[in-house]
């Protein structure tokens, strides 16, 4: 193949999360958030060139930098661009090398807080091979990465006005900035969205005003919002497909088609989860922060957060399956290659009072999100390939949902402990994370494969909520229950045996035929899931059902799932 000076880079910023989310106000985070894609991503939406335009002072803008460069002459191509980095091809070595210590100079006088890295790559080190140029770009850029050396950076010079967080205050060009930054983030969803009962709000304020009880319970304080971090499964077999398929396009056509597919399906999903959820109350508050791709990051009412997760989940699983895609879509072609009926992603939502440090509550959903995707590897199923022939025991490609809600003011005080081991005996408090079904599914719809399913669980939540407002169950009842969980095995069981009510009788009849639908072999006393465990065989373990159940009674409104088509 014939050699040439063409030179890759590939650029990246490490530790874009605290970047982001280093402030309280959620302004100056959506700022921060329009920086780093400005930095790192030839965005083509045209009011990104005109924030540049307006203040230069405040935003460098990659796409304008590069623009600037081909005015002069210079061959540069965007080889891929999205999910907050990008890959550029120069025409030569000089060019690239150049243009990267201007732009990282400019990166680090104005956002010194920032870890930018650029590695490149000659073309004819690979003889021109994108697929072996894209995987050295992302060795050498984590060389880079691991080299880095412990900073202390100066804040301010002592005679700046600085706020909360030590920084230099912002001045009132900046102030404005973040209006415009504002509107570049949530305006193409927010028009594709023209409906009166979605409100989009960038003041933390407004959960507090306008988060409205869903039932009579004036003792429940509901001023809660809901962060919601979501981020797709399988996303590295698909980029690995890309090798397999016709060679007749280049592998940055693949790789950015691919990501242009996958960004308008999350899109799609998260547009019309919003209106389907909408739809279904008197209205829904909405602060987008990150949609990136398969990154999600939004805020909604604590009391529908579970629910519009569940819901961007659902919706994807409808718009991503590959009966319903077009036939020449190369999102398609790459997912049949991997035998991957449909997109599936992880949701973790942090549930807290707007005064809670939001960095922490980006955190905790992040975390939650984590612990999702970890709980998958519980779920195997059989596979077989386009031949229909048997591939063998795998991770199963599903989707699932965990949630945390801190009623402190405190991390400790988000909830009590995960699981005790005693002997030859486990007792695990949390039946989540939960497996949110496609629409495929056929079997059952409360446990399977050692995993709870969403669906299940709602129901289950739906008629204790019914219970209470027939009055067959009371709030303390339920509140007598979870507080006996952590007082040791006795206390727990004397609560069913010598205080046992009308109201918790009827509890346990319910929770007991759900259990019995699943599986009859399943030993269930006290709402106790007893089984094996799967992590050693040696051991039994407890599963207590209710503690997540009563947890989240007054943040899950009575719905049904579904989605618009």
């Amino acid at each position: 193949m014939c050699k040439d000076d063409s030179t890759y880079i590939f650029i990246d910023v490490s530790k874009k999360q605290s970047f982001i989310y280093k402030n309280n106000k959620l302004k100056d985070n959506v700022y921060n958030s329009v920086i780093i894609k400005a930095i790192t991503e030839t965005l083509e939406e045209e009011n990104i060139k005109d924030l540049y335009i307006k203040f230069k002072k405040e935003i460098i803008s990659l796409k304008y930098e590069l623009d600037e460069l081909k005015k002069e002459g210079k061959i540069i191509e965007t080889m891929y661009s999205g999910g907050g980095n990008s890959i550029i091809k120069f025409e030569d070595e000089k060019t690239a090398i150049q243009f990267i210590e201007n732009y990282s100079l400019k990166i680090y006088e104005k956002f010194p807080q920032l870890e930018l890295y650029i590695s490149y790559v000659k073309g004819s080190e690979f003889d021109m091979d994108e697929e072996k140029i894209h995987e050295e770009l992302h060795k050498r850029a984590d060389k880079l990465k691991d080299a880095r050396r412990g900073q202390i950076k100066r804040l301010t010079y002592g005679v700046e006005q600085i706020d909360e967080l030590g920084y230099p205050k912002q001045n009132s060009s900046e102030k404005k900035c973040v209006k415009e930054a504002k509107n570049f983030l949530q305006s193409k969803l927010k028009n594709d969205l023209n409906e009166k009962n979605i409100e989009f709000t960038y003041e933390l304020e407004s959960y507090k005003k306008n988060n409205k009880p869903f039932k009579e319970d004036n003792t429940v304080n509901k001023n809660y919002m809901g962060v919601i971090a979501i981020d797709g499964n399988k996303m590295g077999e698909l980029v690995n497909a890309i090798k397999t398929m016709d060679k007749e396009k280049s592998y940055y056509y693949y790789l950015k088609q691919m990501s242009k597919e996958i960004s308008k399906v999350y899109y799609e999903s998260v547009k019309n989860a919003i209106l389907t959820v909408a739809k279904k109350r008197n209205g829904i508050i909405i602060t987008p922060i990150v949609l990136a791709g398969d990154d999600i990051c939004l805020i909604t009412q604590g009391t529908i957060a579970i629910e519009l997760a569940a819901e961007i989940i659902n919706q994807l699983h409808i718009r991503s399956d590959t009966s319903k895609l077009d036939k020449e879509s190369i999102l398609k072609k790459l997912m049949e290659n991997k035998n991957i009926k449909n997109l599936t992603a992880a949701a973790g939502i942090c549930i807290v009072k707007p005064g809670y440090p939001f960095f922490e509550s980006i955190k905790i959903a992040e975390s939650r999100q984590s612990s999702g995707k970890t709980s998958m590897h519980q779920i195997k199923t059989i596979e077989t390939d386009q031949d229909n022939k048997t591939d063998g025991l795998r991770v199963a490609n599903v989707s699932m949902i965990d949630w945390e809600i801190v009623k402190g003011s405190n991390k400790e005080e988000i909830d009590y402990l995960e699981y005790i081991s005693e002997g030859s005996k486990l007792k695990t408090y949390h039946i989540k994370p939960l497996w949110i079904t496609t629409q495929r599914y056929k079997g059952n719809k409360f446990y399977n494969e050692g995993t709870f399913l969403y669906e299940g669980f709602k129901n289950i939540v739906e008629k204790i909520q019914e219970m209470k407002k027939k009055e067959e169950i009371s709030s303390s009842e339920l509140q007598n229950i979870k507080n006996a969980m952590y007082s040791g095995e006795k206390q727990y069981e004397l609560v069913f045996d010598m205080q046992k009510t009308t109201g918790i009788k009827n509890l346990e009849t319910m929770i007991n035929q759900e259990l019995n639908q699943e599986n009859s072999s399943v030993e269930k006393r006290y709402c106790i899931f007893n089984k094996q465990c799967q992590e050693d065989e040696k051991k039994n373990e407890s599963i207590y059902i209710l503690n997540d159940i009563i947890d989240v009674l007054d943040f899950m409104e009575p719905v049904k799932m579904g989605g618009a088509e």
